[in-house]
């Protein structure tokens, strides 16, 4: 059978209108009736419509219509001026209608009074299916109306009433404990009952009878709760296990009221429900206590969250997932951490976690030394997330906690912290950290973080000497010459070479060009290790590496133990550069020294460093000294001691003949000195 419908959704007086003449004509088409099924709508929503009385007068025989009765779902008259006069428009033929599906009905703020509750009652009595009931801001106050109510309410064969909403109807505390003795209470969810006459005796009434509730939101804000009453709601939160929404704003609670809920908070052990507590707007109001509190509640949220989580790998803790989920009205913070991480130790739910994503949350310094200390004692983590956080590296305990953290956890694969506030002191520490106990780390700072270029070049060359361990295997052990320049290893870069070829006994590598690295003192002193302990390494370049003396006289003392390198090259600034050579005569003087005694070497090159006479004359006597170099400074070395060793002499000559003729001038001046001096004393005697 083939079916027409009305308009599935009523927003407005004219629609409604409308649905009843297409409805009407429908039903009087007798061919129609025999082929086609009506559907009437499924909502009426006509709230702040404006209406009257009189509307009664075609509403009710409208929604009396068959179609009607079995279709509608939701019926809103909210915010209208409709008062106790409607209900007669409930023509006594119509009330024998039953609304079998309608489960949300919306009365709330017109001006029905007590007079007209017997019947709203008995319309209410008639919708079996209704699960959301609101009656707030009408003035309904009638002890013997709320009881008949709750008697319908309570009929057997209804459907469980979810949502009830009584606010600013006027209740009494007498009111609150009739309603709480009959059984559909029990399964309310929530329960609304703001702004009306209850005191304390209410709230020790509903204190009462909450641990056999199904309550998930409890609102009494508005009315004249004293500390009594409050601390008796405290003092039953750990008895209740549904209960996520506790509204006591303003009320008359007083120091004692308000502070309970610290103390009751403070002793409770998880399980723990409550996700929102409102307590502004009361005599005793102290933002700081107010505070405590809520730090209180949400620190048992996620430790409850935590340790009744079924056992996983992996935990998303994220900040959206906080608020999400969780439920808190704020991301981690450094306070936060310390209970997730404690709860984490101490769970054995969580012994073999491998990911954590504790991304966009708001971690400080505290913070990040707890989770340093996590790291440490969770030897299975794999991953961490910490990106938008907020942790700066000014505390040097907080980095440092972090750093060791990662140092002794030897499984840690990726730690992500870009988009925090660390500096380079922070990250250079981070790093030197990471790769000592897991040289296959991936850690991510560079965007986000106020590093300098500099820095960023630093983490870059760790991390590609991270990279250059994992494949070093695959891709460095075979080959005889490693052409390395220009690849910004730095030092990083080049400790890790050394330290993989020299863990590696099966290596090729006869050659290897370090230059243009910018290996500085502390990367020549990593190729120093290598001079003195690889023995198949034949030529090496280290030019425009920024070294300076100190790597030099490492690189010189190495040198001292070594027989098989053949090959030296060490420029150290371009041709006219403007920069100043790091390489002073100290340095070069040292290393010719220390090449005068070194068998194997054949070919030298240390053009583009600095000249002067001292540094000639140790060229000079390393080349005389040493006989098997062959090639100097591109050139052979005998074309080398041609050029420079007669000038050498031609030096050593004019010094000489200086100090002669100084000599000579000394003795003419001391002689001239005593003539005078004779020639007056004669003058005297005269």
């Amino acid at each position: 059978m083939a079916a027409v419908s009305a308009i599935a959704q009523l927003t407005s007086v004219g629609q409604l209108e409308d649905a009843a003449r297409f409805i009407m004509q429908q039903q009087g088409s007798r061919r129609a009736s025999k082929a086609l099924a009506i559907q009437g709508p499924k909502t009426i929503l006509l709230s702040e419509q404006k209406l009257t009385s009189d509307f009664g007068i075609e509403f009710f025989p409208f929604i009396s219509l068959s179609v009607l009765s079995t279709s509608l779902t939701t019926l809103n008259l909210s915010f209208n001026e409709l008062d106790d006069d409607f209900w007669l428009n409930w023509a006594p033929e119509l009330r024998g209608t039953t609304w079998s599906a309608l489960k949300t009905l919306n009365l709330a703020n017109n001006t029905f009074s007590a007079r007209g509750m017997e019947i709203v009652t008995r319309f209410i009595a008639q919708c079996p299916s209704l699960t959301q009931l609101d009656l707030s801001l009408n003035r309904l106050r009638d002890t013997n109306s709320i009881g008949t109510l709750i008697k319908v309410l309570d009929e057997k064969g209804r459907a469980q009433l979810d949502v009830l909403d009584m606010s600013c109807t006027g209740l009494t505390d007498f009111d609150i404990v009739q309603l709480l003795q009959p059984e559909f209470v029990k399964h309310i969810m929530k329960l609304f009952l703001r702004s009306n006459a209850l005191t304390d005796e209410a709230a020790i009434a509903l204190g009462n009878a909450l641990p056999t509730m199904k309550l998930g939101v409890l609102s009494l804000a508005g009315n004249m709760i004293k500390d009594r009453g409050a601390a008796s709601l405290a003092f039953v939160m750990d008895q209740v296990s549904a209960l996520q929404t506790l509204d006591l704003e303003e009320n008359n609670i007083g120091s004692s009221g308000i502070t309970s809920f610290f103390h009751c908070f403070n002793g409770m052990t998880a399980p723990f429900p409550l996700r929102y507590l409102h307590l502004g707007g009361n005599p005793f109001a102290s933002i700081y206590v107010l505070e405590q509190i809520q730090s209180r509640m949400h620190e048992k949220i996620i430790e409850t969250e935590l340790r009744f989580a079924p056992p996983s790998a992996s935990l998303n803790i994220s900040g959206s997932k906080v608020k999400r989920d969780i439920l808190l009205e704020c991301c981690l913070t450094d306070r936060y951490t310390h209970i997730v991480t404690q709860t984490l130790r101490e769970s054995p739910n969580w012994q073999l976690l491998e990911v954590v994503d504790m991304s966009g949350n708001e971690i400080g310094e505290r913070g990040a030394y707890d989770i340093g200390l996590f790291l440490a004692l969770q030897p299975h983590l794999r991953s961490l997330n910490l990106t938008n956080n907020s942790i700066t590296g000014k505390s040097n305990t907080a980095i440092t906690g972090l750093a060791e953290g990662i140092e002794r956890n030897a499984k840690l694969q990726d730690l992500l912290l870009d988009h925090n506030q660390i500096t380079d002191a922070g990250a250079k520490q981070l790093y030197l950290k990471a790769f000592k106990a897991n040289q296959q780390r991936r850690i991510k700072l560079g965007n986000g973080n106020p590093l300098t270029l500099e820095c960023k070049v630093m983490l870059t060359a760790i991390s590609q000497a991270h990279d250059l361990r994992k494949r070093f295997a695959n891709e460095f052990a075979g080959q005889e010459k490693l052409e390395l320049s220009g690849r910004a290893l730095r030092q990083y870069g080049a400790t890790a070479i050394v330290e993989e070829l020299i863990a590696t006994p099966c290596s090729k590598c006869r050659s290897i060009d370090f230059s243009r690295n910018g290996l500085g003192d502390e990367g020549a002193q990593a190729v120093a290790r290598l001079v003195r302990t690889y023995p198949r390494l034949e030529e090496l370049d280290l030019s425009f590496n920024d070294i300076g003396d100190d790597g030099i006289i490492a690189l010189s003392d190495a040198l001292a133990g070594n027989t098989t390198l053949l090959s030296l090259s060490l420029h150290s600034a371009l041709e006219g550069s403007q920069v100043k050579s790091k390489l002073q005569e100290k340095g070069l003087c040292y290393l010719a020294h220390a090449i005068e005694r070194h068998a194997a070497l054949i070919k030298l090159d240390l053009r583009n460093n600095i000249t002067s006479p001292a540094i000639v004359r140790a060229y000079v006597d390393m080349l005389r000294r040493n006989q098997g170099i062959q090639k100097f400074n591109g050139t052979s070395a005998a074309v080398f001691l041609s050029r420079y060793d007669l000038l050498y002499v031609i030096f050593l000559c004019s010094n000489c003949l200086v100090a002669h003729y100084a000599s000579k001038i000394r003795l003419g001046v001391q002689q001239t000195k005593a003539t005078e001096k004779l020639t007056s004393q004669t003058c005297t005697a005269g």
